[in-house]
């Protein structure tokens, strides 16, 4: 489990809009997102939706870069 710094860092990272797909992802609502970014919560199947989600969006930037070069 992330600490509530490490929390927030992740919280930059996610576009605007993705915390209601994490919700989905994670097959919670999303309050719960909200409260688990915030510290108030815990949640291993939001931190692991959030985890897969950056990852996904990392790896569609890393492409779009190589077709660009």
């Amino acid at each position: 489990m992330l600490n509530e710094n490490d929390r927030k860092e992740l919280r930059k990272k996610i576009p605007y809009g993705y915390c209601r797909k994490i919700a989905m992802r994670a097959n919670v609502n999303e309050t719960q997102v909200s409260n688990y970014f915030s510290g108030r919560g815990n949640s291993d199947r939001v931190e692991n939706a959030t985890l897969e989600i950056l990852s996904e969006l990392s790896e569609y930037k890393r492409k779009m870069l190589n077709k660009i070069i």
